[in-house]
């Protein structure tokens, strides 16, 4: 019934949350042995809280997806995130060169929920993603997702938020601002409702 930890959660990030100068390799060795799984399960249900018996939908389905997924979540909150720049990308050659960079699903998923992209910050005025200098890059919508992602856990019930981002690996740290505290939320809810 339980998924195994070792498939749920990045070694890395389980480490650090233990402390102690425990290696994720010797994370990954004590996941393997069912008896200290079992141990880690319940050191960490203490270190992070169990999950509350009634989630919001959207708990429930960040809580269903592996890492693999929740970077793809994280992946089209960013073009979500850019949805004004994206939109405003017209021309054929920039809109092949935009799905080249991001993906055809992020671009239609901005396309779609692009009301819920925060309005562009004073004095960073909009410009067209054709190739001459444009700032939207693959990279600027992976980093705006994952702060995104994060600012959602925030959002979250005690635990639920902890658990999401020990699915994720350790590169993907980030730090938010309230800007995304403000705007991201309902993003990443928005897709959630969707995926579930």
């Amino acid at each position: 019934m339980n998924v195994p930890l070792a498939a749920e959660l990045d070694p890395a990030r389980l480490a650090s949350l233990l402390g102690s100068g425990i290696s994720a390799d010797l994370v990954s060795r004590m996941l393997a042995v069912p008896r200290l799984e079992a141990s880690c399960r319940r050191l960490l249900d203490r270190r992070i809280g169990v999950s509350a018996p009634a989630l919001p939908p959207t708990a429930e389905a960040a809580l269903s997806l592996d890492g693999l997924a929740l970077l793809a979540l994280a992946h089209r909150a960013g073009a979500v995130w850019h949805a004004p720049l994206i939109l405003s990308t017209i021309d054929g050659t920039a809109v092949r060169a935009l799905v080249a960079a991001i993906g055809a699903r992020a671009r239609a998923t901005a396309i779609r929920h692009a009301a819920l992209a925060p309005p562009p910050e004073q004095g960073n005025a909009l410009s067209p993603v054709a190739g001459q200098g444009s700032p939207l890059s693959a990279e600027m919508i992976a980093a705006d997702g994952m702060a995104s992602l994060a600012a959602w856990c925030e959002s979250q019930p005690t635990g639920v938020g902890r658990r999401v981002m020990l699915r994720l690996p350790f590169s993907a740290s980030v730090s938010i601002d309230d800007r995304y505290r403000r705007h991201a939320p309902p993003i990443v809810d928005a897709l959630l409702s969707e995926a579930g």
